[in-house]
């Protein structure tokens, strides 16, 4: 087969008499050979075959006689018309070549061909030009994606913003002596530039085209191609010129200046090239003055695509290459940016939903307002300064105010005369989300899930975890549409089948995945069904939820995936999901546009990164998927920056796979490569061509079917343009396709990228707190031998707080209470006891803790109502009145969150179809009946007149989360003497916060800000509970209860809860705790443990065996 590459056409130059001379002799030896050998044959020879074909009897006597001169004329007359005929071929390819910019190489005719090309390009290079007018617009509008670069390849060369006419700066590195870039051009006289041509007119000397080819040779192009021979060019690639090129048209410098050069638009943005070493803070020092100044870069370049299909949403995530905008008429800032421990007082003309109300963050705390709309960050009720300025302790510390003692700063948002607009921008984004499917939306929400419970072990106490200031709408409508029990259904199926059925496993084509069951194609219809799946009309086995008998997630955690590359293409009209077995298929072509492509491409990579059901499978992204390689915790998914590079490591799999055969081993993990970028018919060759060694091999492609159809005729090709319902002639289904936009793609990648960071910094009283993992001496047992749920005598015999409502913990933890404990958790069941037999003396405590003194008679039982967050979402204080979960939600979202006009509220209460203004005035009315009148008989729920943009509740609402933030903050100052603080603000804490109702993800942010404080007073109070001063192990062990039940994976909760046992000299709880830590951390699939828990076993383990004598 030809193997075809693509051939650049150029511009035009003057021509030269030595020009002209040589194509007329060209032209004299094209027409002696094309026409003057047949001439000669014909006149000479003559005709060299036989008239009529000879018998059988013939061609014996002919063999027999000797070779006469005739015959040996006729036979040298049939190759010279053989050579002819090739080269008349040659040359039709040639004048093609120039004419359509494809140089095909033809088998067998390297002679032929190199004469025919030198023939037809002297003649050419004065006759008519190689490109039609239509050629030259095409070549003109080429596509200009920018490729990925190495490391050391990067130029500052500028580019116009998007809808500028310059052209994208290539991001490849020149030699050092290399100068500026020039784009080579087409024009519309039929005429095309060379080599020659441009070193003529920028060198001043045409001899000097090799120094431009050897500087550009391999160079990848904007079109994703390299410059292999000096004759091929491409309009609109861009070449390295030497340092003196003279009078280039808007060059730029190929090498990187200390910082990258900008060029001005019309518009007046610009934007400038990554070089390597360069960062945000130094672009914006170089472009703005300041340093400080790199937010704006970030949200001016937010939207831009950057090689390999990615969005800029990070800005330690700089990469060589990345092309940075910079804003219009940028200014750099008066002064620096305040430090983030720094009130930033609220500007005039400052929108509600961007103001960061204070944060109650001091040494002495002020009691929770009743009703404060949570800020846009999490962090703006507990911040996290860059350089926390704690506020030391006082020893005896003055008592704070009760919550009901302070004055409350109205909440009522402002009015304003706009009328209140319904929001559409993320009504927009829904639009976006809406097709990837509710498996993808599993799987990707389980990484995140994941992550932050990584970002949660990271952290030190006082810290919270890096995270937006809102959920994306994005991760909302994932959050509402994903199905987590498919994917344990789909992936628990077929561990189970695998694993009962080892050496009988059937070959599957696809699978259908709804709510409630799975069914499989498999590829013998007529086989009976392998349990535990039943027979199905047409090939297909069936699964049901309700009536399989499945593996355990803990049994089948041993079996590998049986069919890893089984990937959602889409949907049925009934929203049943529709996998294929791509290893199975062998290549599937995607037709549309690139960007089309590139969306349904990227949610088949997306999926295959994230699936349960998947093990480990080796996928490849061309075109896009830098950050998934990046951000995806199973390392399944790794970028390639073109085909070529995908087929060496096919290559590599082939090899694994031969070797396996021949030599024994393990067979090569499945491997599939996923493209969205359309590759040269050279590549397409080569990959097709080893596919075709590798079956066998469980390979798989997604490639676009431009070009591709040429090299894979019988693969099934899915239209990427359509939204309606096609054939996915494997499975014999219609499907919807599957995908995954630019804009949702950024803001899911963003909200996974987030994760990364460093946990922000401990502020106020919360960077009061110690760190027991810096202290390196254990604290010693009890003299005696303290057995398991070990009491200690009180200094009082109280009875316990009770939760509740929450009221009277709340009573007694503000100071009018009866002194007592608030321990309300539940202690670990099963830690190893310590018989009665073996039980000491109790020890006693050292100190009394009191609390101070409440107002003379106590306090009058509050009527207005709370929301209680810190667990199953209720609203307490109105009775025993019930309230649907949806007005529970709404009431949330009304206290927490500044953005409460009519649009922001209809989106977060339903994110796939927001409610509209309509719905939102009912409910909102619902919820003011059922809440009532405040002391002033006000509706608790604020009616919105015409003209005020933002709903609003009565101050007197409170929430326990407020309370808890106030008890907690009374109490770390206190050291010791603050441990009841410290416990009855874990007495308000009931679960998980937000737990119980869905469509809550808006407060993911702040439901993980509220998940570090309580580990972090949970194992506060461990810490206390184990000291001489206030000694209490069975105080200890509840709150470490109350911290696990809140977040199941806190190590820090493990390794207080082994320092306790410790403490009570009991070393098998100590292993017992040990080995959950162990079991948790393979639970939840983290690699390993925290540095801090494997120091803590290893001292601990240390300490028993000396203690043992060992």
């Amino acid at each position: 087969m030809a193997k075809t590459r693509i051939k650049a056409p150029g511009g035009a130059r003057s021509r030269t008499a030595g020009d002209v001379l040589g194509a007329l002799v060209a032209g004299l030896l094209l027409a002696a050979l094309l026409a003057g050998i047949p001439y000669g044959l014909v006149e000479f020879v003559g005709w060299p075959l036989p008239g009529e074909v000879p018998s059988l009897d013939a061609l014996g006597e002919m063999l027999q006689n000797s070779v006469s001169v005739n015959v040996f004329m006729d036979v040298l007359a049939v190759l010279v018309w053989l050579l002819w005929a090739q080269f008349l071929v040659c040359v039709a390819v040639e004048v093609r070549a120039v004419v359509s910019g494809v140089d095909i190489h033809l088998p067998a005719a390297g002679a032929s061909q190199a004469l025919a090309r030198k023939l037809v390009t002297m003649l050419l290079l004065v006759g008519a030009g190689t490109l039609t007018a239509t050629q030259v617009a095409s070549a003109a509008s080429l596509p200009q994606h920018t490729p990925v670069p190495l490391p050391a390849q990067v130029t500052a060369s500028a580019q116009a913003v998007p809808g500028a006419a310059v052209q994208a700066a290539v991001s490849e590195a020149a030699p050092a002596a290399a100068g500026p870039l020039y784009t080579v051009q087409a024009d519309g006289s039929g005429h095309h530039e060379t080599l020659w041509d441009i070193a003529q007119r920028h060198l001043g000397d045409g001899r000097r085209f090799g120094e431009i080819f050897d500087l550009n040779k391999g160079r990848l192009q904007p079109d994703g191609t390299t410059m292999t021979e000096p004759g091929l060019l491409r309009a609109g690639w861009q070449l390295v010129l030497p340092a003196d090129a003279k009078d280039v048209p808007g060059a730029a410098a190929s090498t990187a200046p200390a910082a990258p050069a900008a060029a001005a638009t019309a518009g007046g943005e610009r934007t400038v090239t990554v070089a390597e070493g360069d960062t945000l803070s130094a672009i914006a020092e170089h472009e703005l003055g300041s340093a400080d100044a790199f937010p704006q870069l970030l949200e001016a370049t937010r939207n831009v695509e950057q090689p390999g299909g990615r969005h800029l949403t990070d800005p330690d995530k700089l990469f060589p290459g990345d092309k940075i905008v910079i804003p219009a008429r940028a200014q750099a800032p008066a002064q620096p940016s305040p430090a983030p421990d720094t009130a930033v007082p609220s500007q005039p003309n400052q929108p509600a939903e961007t103001a960061t109300p204070a944060a109650p963050e001091a040494a002495a705390p002020v009691p929770p307002a009743p009703v404060s709309p949570a800020p846009a960050s999490p962090q703006a009720t507990t911040p996290a300064p860059t350089t926390p300025a704690p506020t030391e302790a006082p020893a005896s510390p003055a008592p704070a105010p009760a919550p009901a003692q302070q004055s409350q700063a109205p909440a009522t948002a402002p009015a304003t005369d706009a009328p209140a607009q319904e929001s559409d921008s993320s009504l927009v984004s829904i639009q976006q989300v809406a097709g990837a499917g509710a498996l993808l939306g599993a799987g990707w929400l389980g990484v995140l899930a994941w992550r932050r419970r990584e970002q949660q072990n990271a952290r030190r106490p006082g810290e919270t975890i890096a995270l937006p200031e809102t959920t994306s709408q994005a991760e909302q409508v994932l959050d509402r549409t994903s199905s987590p029990a498919s994917v344990e259904l789909l992936d628990l199926s077929l561990r189970t089948l695998s694993a009962r059925n080892p050496d009988a496993l059937p070959v599957v084509h696809g699978a259908k995945v709804a709510a409630d069951r799975v069914e499989i194609l498999v590829d013998d219809p007529d086989a009976e069904a392998l349990s535990p799946f039943t027979d199905r009309p047409g090939g297909w086995w069936g699964v049901r939820a309700d009536r399989a008998d499945l593996m355990t997630a803990e049994e089948a955690q041993d079996v590998p995936a049986p069919y890893p590359g089984l990937s959602t293409i889409g949907a049925a009209a009934d929203g049943t999901h529709i996998l294929a077995n791509l290893p199975q298929a062998g290549v599937l072509l995607l037709d549309g546009t690139e960007e089309q492509v590139r969306e349904v491409a990227r949610g088949i990579a997306m999926e295959a990164g994230t699936a349960a059901w998947g093990g480990h499978v080796e996928v490849r992204t061309c075109g896009f998927g830098l950050e998934l390689q990046q951000l995806l915790p199973a390392c399944r998914v790794m970028y390639t920056p073109s085909l070529k590079a995908a087929t060496a490591d096919l290559a590599r799999v082939w090899i694994e796979g031969h070797q396996a055969e021949h030599e024994g081993g393990e067979q090569p993990l499945p491997w599939m490569v996923i493209s969205s970028a359309k590759a040269s018919a050279e590549d397409l060759y080569e990959f097709a061509d080893l596919v075709g060694k590798a079956r066998g091999h469980r390979v798989a492609a997604v490639l676009p079917a431009a070009g591709a159809i040429d090299f894979f005729p019988d693969a099934q090709v899915l239209d990427a343009s359509l939204t309606e319902p096609q054939l996915l002639e494997p499975l014999g289904v219609e499907v919807i396709l599957q995908r995954v936009t630019d804009e949702a793609y950024r803001q899911l990648t963003s909200a996974v990228a987030l994760t990364t960071e460093a946990a922000n910094a401990a502020g106020g009283v919360w960077a009061q707190l110690p760190d027991p993992d810096r202290v390196s001496v254990l604290t010693a047992p009890v003299p005696v031998a303290a057995p398991s749920h070990l009491s200690v005598v009180k200094d009082h015999q109280e009875e316990p707080v009770s939760n509740g409502e929450g009221r009277e913990a709340q009573a007694e933890a503000s100071g009018t209470g009866a002194d007592g404990p608030a321990d309300v958790a539940t202690v670990p069941a099963d830690v190893p006891a310590v018989s009665p037999e073996q039980a000491p003396a109790p020890a006693k405590a050292r100190i009394d803790v009191v609390r101070e003194p409440g107002p003379e008679g106590g306090q009058a039982e509050a009527t207005a109502p709370e929301l209680q967050v810190l667990g199953p979402l209720r609203i307490a204080g109105i009775g025993n009145a019930s309230v649907q979960p949806k007005l529970v939600l709404l009431a949330a979202y009304l206290m927490f969150r500044n953005e409460r006009d009519l649009g922001s509220i209809g989106d977060a209460m339903n994110p796939v179809t927001p409610w509209g203004p309509k719905l939102v005035a009912e409910e909102m009315s619902r919820l003011r009946s059922r809440l009532g009148l405040d002391a002033n008989g006000e509706p608790h729920v604020r009616p919105k007149p015409r003209g005020v943009a933002m709903y609003s509740l009565s101050d007197e609402i409170t929430s326990d989360w407020a309370n808890f933030v106030y008890l907690a903050e009374r109490g770390i100052p206190k050291g010791p003497a603050g441990v009841r603080d410290l416990e009855a603000a874990l007495s308000l804490v009931r679960g998980r916060p937000f737990a119980g109702i869905a469509d809550h993800s808006w407060a993911a942010p702040l439901g993980q800000t509220m998940i570090s404080r309580i580990v972090d007073t949970a194992a506060r109070v461990a810490e206390l509970r184990t000291s001489d001063e206030v000694l209490d192990i069975d105080a200890a062990r509840a709150a470490i209860g109350k911290g696990l039940n809140v977040e199941p994976s806190a190590e820090q909760l493990y390794r207080a809860w082994m320092r306790i046992e410790h403490r009570a000299g009991n070393p098998a709880a100590v292993r017992e705790v040990i080995a959950r830590v162990r079991k948790m951390a393979s639970d939840w699939q983290f690699s390993t443990l925290q540095p801090e828990t494997l120091a803590l076993i290893q001292r601990l383990t240390a300490a028993r065996e000396t203690a043992s004598g060992v």
